[in-house]
Formats: structure tokens, C-alpha cells, sequence
């Protein structure tokens, strides 16, 4: 029996494997911004030793605004070292990643529950749920995170039998804590309980030392980030996104209406802040969310699927049930880690202006995960055998959704929520005279793409794009919003003089419509079309200067009314 899980336990693994690696870097189709920038900031860490902005091995990484975590980026460097700079490279690092935290997972839950069926019918359950692995797929820090605080909790449970592992369990929770902004209020709370609950064997003499170790060996790694604990730069997140930065007019149910006495009662800030946290931090226990809409972000979620199957919500209310009326002791731990997972998680997300955001709150996957386990091992034992056949067919049917939805309908439907279109841009402005003078507008700000993809040389962008001294790098939200790389400009459409100069001009279709090129003037250079075959993504067009100012001219002598240029021009010329 032993042997057939492990043997269970090494397929379940290479499924993971299979469904995490296997056209990682064409699915999802596109490569969005977010993701060109870790990449192109960790390529240029390596070959320079600074950062798109010529800051020396920083702690926070600047990017379109704010300022994101610096674990994703420093752990790409030796991947690009020996694979190169490329979309597969770039989510090879959340994938290995991904595997790995299932691994421990599976390590995990049978150290604590001392069950290995639990174990290998848990990690099943991650390995295929769409929630963990919409960020496996992906370049998001937040999946490294995870991983990392998976391995620490681990450490710490193994630190029972060999001390020494109380060290390591800090340093993973020090580099969870780095990897991902939700991390910041995750790690440090999951390990105040586990303290609190476990502070008598931890602070006996025989623990002290380790103890201590592990506590200087995190203050010393965390030094340069707690510097910086008040800066702009750490607080930007928090400042950009949280209710408590918000004014208190934004906030859910204020009313406008009321008078002096009604808006001190009922329009109180503090009221309206604990109002809005609960209602978010309620959705993350909402089955309508859970098993129904999912995650509403196109970019955190598949199409047609929910962060959990519908299959799985009988099963979540038999494991509840049976953690509410367990009384085995060999389960009170895994009932209690359970249990503070699933209040702590979503904590960080709630203080957001975003309803069930998945992607700030994913540590929540696994306590859902071993519920749903319970509920399936509890099943299994009353009905016996039969209970195998319906797991298998479940997870067959699981297996072919995720298909579907993460193989197919992900890259028809949302292409555009992941900038596909960019490097095929990219392949077309490689093919004009690098004399050219090309404006991009900069409505969707491609310039980390176009970065990416042409592999500009580090040391020359950051001559030629200088937003701020490394003194002030932390501390100056002032951006500067107008890149030039070579001879590609972008910024913004300067309507009034652009179209005066004898350039190329990129925009989607909203900036250049088929009236707007009449109107103006324009030559079609190129038009990239979206995998449906219908959306404009990107049109290039060539300025006429010359044929512009005739047009004026034309209409103003002749009081035209049309607008359409090159008609109005062959007539009269």
C-alpha cells in the first residue's frame, strides 16, 4: 500500500509538471507588461548591475508607478545566465516554483496530519485547481511567495525532530516575506499564531538558541528592506490601492446626502473602513465566488472557470463539518494551521478596493484544498471503493476543463488582457529604417515589451532615460512618462505638432480609426489584428505633412465640408 502512493504520489507530480510546463511559453498568448518588466529588469541586473532606472541592486524594484518585490527578479538572473532572456525563461522560474510548493505541500500535510492518503488526495487537488495554477503559468511573484512559505511551514513543523530546521523555516518565511506584498501581513501573522501556539516547546532551553538564531538570521536578511519600511517606495502599494489611503468620499456606502448630525454617524470614516473590509473579507468565503464567478480580473483567472470546481463544494461542506466535531488529537494541528490560513489570508486583499482578488490572497488555496480533502477522505471511508472510481471520473472531467479553458478559450478570449500583439509590434518596427523617426502612444505603456523583446542594451537605456537619482530612488514618485528608446519615442499623441513632422505613429484602434486617417492624412504602414481575427490591436501609420497642409488649404478656399483628405486632394490636384 505504501508503495502504490508513492507511485500515486509520482504521477500526481508529473501531472503538475505536465500541466504547468507544457506550452509555458506560448500560453497564455501575449506577454503583459508586468511580466517584460521583472524579465528586463533582471536581464539588466545581470548585465550591468543595476536596474532599468541605474539603481544598483535594489531592494524594491520601480515599475509603472509603484515599486514591486525584489525575489522574482533576483532569481531570474541565473536562469537568463544559462537560457537566456525569453517569455518561456522568464515563467520557467514560476513554474519550477509551483512544482516545488506542491511537493512540499504534499511534504506538509503528511507531517502534520501523519496521513499519506490525506496527503497525496490534497496535493491532487492543488495540483489541479485553477487557482494555483493560473499563477504557475504566469510571471507573478505572488506564486514564489507561496512556494516559499509552503517550504518554511514545513521546516517548521520538521524543526520537531531536528532543531536546525527552526533556522531554515526563518529564512524561507524572510523570503516569502520579500517576495510578494501580501506576504508582508501573511507570514508575519501565520508565524505570531504558530508561536503563540507553540511557544512552550519553542522557548525550552533546548530550542532557545535555534530559536534566537532563526530570529537574528531574519532581522539580518530583512535589514535593507526595513530601512525602507517608511519610504515612499515600500508604502506606494499600500498608498495606491488601500481603503485606508482612500478619502473618505470613495468610500462604499458614503452618502452625499446626509446632514451635519446623520454624516458624523453614519458617513464616519472608521465606520465606513470596517464596513467595506468586512464586506471584502467576507467575499472570500462566498461559494458564489468560489465556486461561480472566480476571480473577475481577466488576467488571474480562465475563462469558465471558477478558483474551485463545482464538484467540490459537497465535499468542502462535509470536511467543515467534520473539523467543527473532530476530536482526534492526530488532527488538531492540521485543523488549527487550517484554520489560521484561512483567517489570515485574505486579510491583505481586504484592505484593497478589489472584490475577491485571488491573485493578493492565493495562501487561501490551501486550506480550501485540505477541507475539500477531509471531506473526500471522510467520504471514501464511508462509502469505500466505489468513492475511487467517482474521484477518478471527477478529475478526468476536471482535467478536460482545464483544457478547454486554459489551452483554448484563455488565448481566444483574452489575448488582449495580456498584451498579445506587443512583440509582433515589436517584429514590425524591426522591419523600418532605423532612421525613422517612431512615436508609440503610450495609452497601454509598451515600453517594457519593446524593451524585452529587442533586448536593448541596459547601460544605453539608462543614459538616455534617466527618472531619478539612486539617492532618491525610494523616495521620488515623480515619473517620467516619455521613454526613448532608439528611434522610438513613447509618450502621448501631441495632436497639434505630431502631425507636422514626417514620422511613423503607433496607436491602437482608438487613436487611429478609419475617419481619423482619412481626416489626417495618414498612410497605413501595418495593422495587427487580435487571434480573433477582428480587434485591432496596433496600426501604424505615416504622417503626410505636405498632403495635411494642402487639405487645409483646400477646404479653407473652397469651404468643404468632407473630410476625407486623400479624396478631397486627388479631386483638386
Amino acid at each position: 500500500m505504501k508503495y502504490k502512493n508513492i507511485l500515486i504520489l509520482i504521477l500526481i507530480i508529473v501531472l503538475a509538471v505536465y500541466l504547468r510546463f507544457w506550452q509555458l511559453g506560448t500560453t497564455p498568448k501575449g506577454f503583459y507588461l508586468d511580466e517584460a518588466a521583472l524579465g528586463y529588469n533582471a536581464w539588466s541586473i545581470l548585465e550591468t548591475g543595476k536596474d532599468e532606472f541605474g539603481k544598483s541592486w535594489p531592494m524594491l524594484f520601480r515599475s509603472f508607478g509603484d515599486f514591486k518585490a525584489p525575489i522574482y527578479v533576483y532569481l531570474l538572473i541565473p536562469i537568463y545566465k544559462i537560457l537566456g532572456m525569453s517569455v518561456w525563461s522568464t515563467r520557467l522560474l514560476s513554474a519550477i516554483m509551483g512544482v516545488i510548493g506542491i511537493i512540499f505541500f504534499y511534504l506538509l500535510i503528511k507531517k502534520i496530519s501523519q496521513s499519506q492518503k490525506l496527503a497525496v488526495l490534497t496535493t491532487m487537488l492543488l495540483v489541479i485547481s485553477p487557482w494555483h495554477l493560473i499563477f504557475c503559468r504566469t510571471s507573478y511573484e505572488t506564486n514564489v511567495a507561496l512556494s516559499f512559505l509552503i517550504i518554511s511551514l514545513w521546516c517548521f513543523y520538521k524543526s520537531k525532530e531536528k532543531r536546525w530546521w527552526l533556522i531554515i523555516s526563518g529564512l524561507m518565511a524572510t523570503l516569502s516575506f520579500l517576495s510578494y506584498h501580501s506576504e508582508r501581513v501573511i507570514v508575519p501573522l501565520i508565524f505570531l499564531g504558530l508561536f503563540l501556539r507553540h511557544r512552550k516547546n519553542l522557548l525550552e532551553k533546548k530550542n532557545i538558541k535555534y530559536l534566537l538564531i532563526s530570529v537574528g538570521l531574519v532581522i539580518v536578511v530583512l535589514l535593507p528592506t526595513i530601512k525602507l519600511f517608511t519610504s515612499p517606495g515600500f508604502l506606494s502599494r499600500l498608498n495606491s490601492l488601500s481603503i485606508l489611503a482612500k478619502p473618505t468620499e470613495t468610500l462604499w456606502n458614503y452618502n452625499q446626502k446626509f446632514d451635519d448630525k446623520n454624516n458624523i454617524l453614519f458617513n464616519n470614516r472608521y465606520l465606513l473602513i470596517s464596513r467595506q473590509f468586512l464586506s471584502l473579507y467576507t467575499s472570500y468565503f462566498s461559494p458564489r465566488y468560489l465556486f461561480d464567478l472566480g476571480d473577475p480580473g481577466p488576467r488571474n483567472s480562465f475563462p469558465d472557470l471558477a478558483t474551485f470546481f463545482g464538484w467540490q463544494l459537497p465535499f468542502l461542506i462535509i470536511g467543515i463539518i467534520f473539523w467543527i466535531k473532530n476530536k482526534d488529537k492526530k488532527c488538531k494541528e492540521l485543523l488549527f494551521l487550517t484554520a489560521i490560513l484561512l483567517l489570515i489570508s485574505p486579510i491583505p486583499s481586504s484592505i484593497t478596493q478589489d472584490p475577491y482578488s485571488s491573485i493578493r490572497a492565493l495562501p487561501m488555496v490551501m486550506p480550501w484544498m485540505i477541507l475539500v480533502g477531509l471531506g473526500m477522505k471522510q467520504m471514501k471511508k464511508k462509502f469505500g471503493g466505489w468513492m475511487k472510481i467517482l474521484y477518478f471520473g471527477l478529475i478526468i472531467w476536471s482535467l478536460g476543463r482545464i483544457y478547454l479553458s486554459v489551452f483554448k478559450f484563455n488565448d481566444y478570449y483574452r489575448f488582449g488582457a495580456w498584451d498579445y500583439g506587443t512583440e509582433r509590434l515589436v517584429n514590425e518596427i524591426k522591419k523600418i529604417d532605423s532612421n525613422t523617426p517612431i512615436l508609440i502612444d503610450t495609452r497601454a505603456e509598451p515600453y517594457s515589451q519593446f524593451l524585452f523583446f529587442t533586448k536593448t542594451d541596459p547601460k544605453t537605456y539608462q543614459e538616455n532615460n534617466l527618472e531619478v537619482d539612486e539617492k532618491n530612488y525610494y523616495t521620488e514618485m515623480q515619473r517620467n512618462k516619455i521613454k526613448k528608446i532608439g528611434n522610438v519615442t513613447f509618450r502621448q499623441i501631441d495632436w497639434n505638432n505630431d502631425l507636422t513632422k514626417n514620422q511613423i505613429i503607433v496607436g491602437d484602434n482608438l487613436t487611429f480609426g478609419e475617419e481619423a486617417i482619412k481626416e489626417h492624412c495618414f498612410s497605413k504602414i501595418f495593422e495587427i489584428k487580435g487571434l480573433d481575427n477582428k480587434t485591432i490591436l496596433f496600426t501604424g501609420i505615416k504622417t503626410n505633412p505636405m498632403e495635411k497642409n494642402r487639405f487645409n488649404e483646400i477646404k479653407k478656399k473652397f469651404k468643404i465640408e468632407s473630410n476625407d483628405c486623400w479624396e478631397i486632394n486627388r479631386k483638386y490636384f
